[in-house]
Formats: structure tokens, C-alpha cells, sequence
């Protein structure tokens, strides 16, 4: 874990996002940043499987498997975009209006297909991990 204020360590907002409003979007920069070992969290260069939920319970049994948390990434965030272009169909125009929430909701849907990871690596994951087992 960087502790703030860390000689090296910065941090600079983006600006504003079209959706996911309520937590800002930052650039962190780490220049030659020394991290105290009692601040290491998990393994070390291991952290990407320490830090996904879906992936913890197999990676508690010791099995990692990117093909499945690619698979239901990709899935979630679909389905996810299609209910909230569903809910804007059926509002019409009150839909797309700001003022309603159900523009906000079709945002924040649309962000799950992109960040984490777009559809393009997920797929790239998983056509990986089947291709790689054909062999």
C-alpha cells in the first residue's frame, strides 16, 4: 500500500466523466516510490489476483482461471447496457432526459463495458485461454 504523500507518489484528477459521477476518475504517477515491505498487501507481483472478488473464492483453492471472470465481466456489463437501453426505450423521451434518472442509469451501465478491462480484452482473455488448451 503507497501511504499519501509518499516522496514520489502524485495523484491529478482526469475531469469529468460522462457517468459514475459520484467517484472521481484519477492518473496516479509512482517515480521511483519505495514501499515499506509491512505495507506490502498479499504477494508480492501478484496483486491483479488478489484484487478481483469474483476470482477470490477460486484463487482461495488455488485455482486461477481469467476465462471465467473474462466470461462474466463481458456478460454483466451486456446485460447490464440492454436493461438500461430497455428502461430509456420504454420512459421515450423522458428517457433521455437529464432529469430523469434513468439517463444516469444507462451511463453508469455503459462505464462496466469499459473499465476493468472493454469487451475487446475480455475477449482477447478468454480466446486465450481456449485456444491455449486446444494445443
Amino acid at each position: 500500500m503507497v501511504e499519501k504523500g509518499s516522496k514520489g507518489f502524485e495523484v491529478s484528477e482526469l475531469g469529468e466523466k460522462m457517468g459514475i459521477k459520484m467517484t472521481s476518475t484519477t492518473e496516479m504517477s509512482f517515480d521511483q516510490v519505495r514501499v515499506p515491505e509491512e505495507n506490502l498487501i498479499g504477494d508480492l507481483h501478484k496483486g491483479f489476483y488478489q484484487q478481483h472478488k469474483k476470482a477470490g473464492w477460486n484463487f482461495d483453492q488455488g485455482r486461477i482461471e481469467p476465462k471465467w471472470t473474462s466470461m462474466a465481466k463481458m456478460y454483466a456489463g451486456r446485460v447490464g447496457v440492454e436493461v438500461a437501453q430497455e428502461a430509456i426505450q420504454i420512459h421515450g423521451g423522458y428517457g433521455y432526459m437529464l432529469e430523469y434518472e434513468v439517463e444516469r442509469y444507462y451511463r453508469d451501465a455503459r462505464i462496466t463495458e469499459i473499465y476493468e478491462g472493454t469487451r475487446e480484452i475480455q475477449k482477447n482473455t478468454i480466446a486465450s485461454a481456449v485456444i491455449g488448451k486446444r494445443g
